[in-house]
């Protein structure tokens, strides 16, 4: 099942991707990352230049984070919320990814005349005894530790699972 707006997996599809990439990285003994990604300030993006180029910002982000490697999984959770799932993949080459997708991102941003960033969480564990439900809390943890030092300790944010509907 895919994200209309951004033809990107829904979180639906994600849950059923995801379960094989795990299942695939378990019979490999392999590692797994996930890359949690949440646009900032897109809220005052959307009230300051109108749900068009918010919307034209999200399908970008989508078009850019699937365009690295096909193995990746690559999903809109909801609203300005995006996944990636990378099979067999280290925290060293997560890390290399994640600096791959800031840099294409951007530069299709700019390309539209779109000012934006992203933060991201990223984690890595070894695919077995790992849940896609324990990937995507520390992703998300790890994701909200970043927003809270970039903006500062005024942030209330309290992490809420990923996969929960809502």
């Amino acid at each position: 099942a895919h994200d209309a707006l951004t033809g990107v997996l829904n979180r639906r599809g994600f849950a059923d991707a995801a379960a094989r990439a795990l299942a695939q990285a378990r019979r490999a003994d392999a590692q797994v990352s996930l890359i949690a990604i949440d646009l900032d300030h897109f809220k005052r993006l959307n009230d300051t230049q109108g749900h068009a180029r918010g919307d034209l910002l999200l399908t970008l982000l989508g078009q850019a984070l699937s365009a690295r490697r096909r193995s990746d999984v690559v999903a809109r959770l909801g609203g300005d919320e995006f996944v990636v799932l990378l099979p067999s993949t280290s925290a060293t080459q997560a890390q290399h990814a994640l600096a791959e997708h800031r840099r294409a991102v951007h530069a299709v941003w700019q390309a539209h005349g779109l000012d934006a960033s992203f933060s991201a969480g990223v984690v890595t564990f070894p695919a077995q005894d790992t849940t896609l439900e324990q990937l995507l809390g520390a992703a998300d943890a790890q994701l909200y530790r970043q927003k809270r030092a970039r903006r500062g300790p005024s942030t209330d944010h309290t992490p809420r699972p990923l996969l929960a509907h809502g």
